[in-house]
């Protein structure tokens, strides 16, 4: 038997209530999470923990999931992932089932039926299932060494990088028999599902306000029949995009000509070989009440030099049919 845990703290430090605020359609990341798990999962499954006894007995009740209250400590920095898990799983009344630890700051992650799917012809080699993404970068450490390839002539292309994946904590299956010993997500000989969906990590309102948008947009798609190509598609050209401002910004100085910012904004696309319209018209937008003099024959200064995602947030909700088409 299998049950489903989900981890509910309210006391966030970096974005205050981000589980439980509107992030779509009034709707937050738990209802999101929620209404994915009833697609695969009887309610009596679903077990909620959370340290709020007010408001989080109330939602939980009206999906007809379990609650369990959690302490109040196994909420803070300083808890211990054991004891956190073993806290919480505890808690459940079968001592036996196995447990899908499921986390709600995912919201593009959708791949329980798959999961579960795995977890009914596993192995019994396998002591649990962590969901996880290939990574095909190249990575380098704080001191600047090489973690996954070589310098010079060393140098290895991505296709030819040796295989490392991401946990993504978005989802994870616990054989009972590694929990009674280990109260953590991951076992010693864990299966890896590797995922196909696109991640946002949600840590504060810059990140929040980004994955909403890409929700949205993912929500259309798919309610419209969309496939999944089309949004990993879309997605790559707003994480073009975003890299592309921050990089540009970022380099360009508070006394630069405006001939200039769109040279130097040029030779980034020219290397991207990306359509610019949308990200010179960015600018412009963004510059157009900022009309200090700084050269008699531009007229034109960026007073704003490290722009944040919030301003690419309004940018892009008035302009995502372009960048998408």
């Amino acid at each position: 038997m299998l049950k489903v845990v989900i981890p509910l703290k309210t006391n966030s430090t970096r974005l205050h209530d981000k589980n439980l605020r509107n992030f779509f359609n009034h709707k937050s990341l738990f209802d999101i999470k929620a209404e994915q798990l009833l697609k695969v999962f009887s309610p009596k499954d679903i077990y909620v923990s959370s340290e709020d006894e007010i408001r989080v007995p109330k939602i939980v009740e009206g999906y007809g999931f379990n609650f369990l209250h959690r302490e109040y400590e196994l909420t803070l920095s300083s808890a211990k992932e054991t004891e956190i898990v073993k806290g919480i799983v505890e808690k459940i009344e079968d001592k036996n089932a196995d447990i899908m630890w499921v986390q709600v700051t995912q919201p593009l992650f959708d791949e329980f039926s798959e999961m579960v799917k795995v977890y009914q012809n596993l192995s019994e080699n396998f002591d649990s299932i962590v969901a996880v993404k290939r990574i095909t970068h190249h990575i380098i450490d704080e001191r600047g060494n090489p973690v996954n390839f070589n310098f010079g002539y060393w140098h290895k292309i991505s296709q030819e990088l040796p295989i490392f994946f991401e946990v993504l904590w978005s989802a994870f299956i616990m054989k009972r028999r590694m929990l009674d010993c280990a109260w953590y997500q991951i076992g010693r000989n864990p299966y890896l599902y590797q995922s196909n969906s696109y991640f946002v990590d949600i840590n504060d309102e810059k990140e929040f306000e980004v994955a909403s948008i890409l929700y949205s947009y993912y929500k259309k798609l798919k309610d419209s029949g969309g496939g999944g190509i089309n949004f990993c598609l879309f997605l790559n050209k707003i994480f073009f995009a975003l890299k592309v401002l921050e990089c540009v910004l970022l380099n360009i100085n508070i006394n630069i000509k405006k001939r200039n910012v769109l040279k130097n904004l040029d030779s980034y696309l020219d290397c991207c070989n990306k359509k610019q319209s949308y990200i010179i018209a960015f600018l412009q937008n963004f510059n157009k009440d900022n009309q200090s003099l700084m050269n008699v024959d531009f007229k034109f200064k960026v007073k704003n030099i490290l722009i944040n995602f919030m301003e690419l947030k309004k940018y892009l909700k008035v302009n995502i049919k372009y960048i998408v088409r």
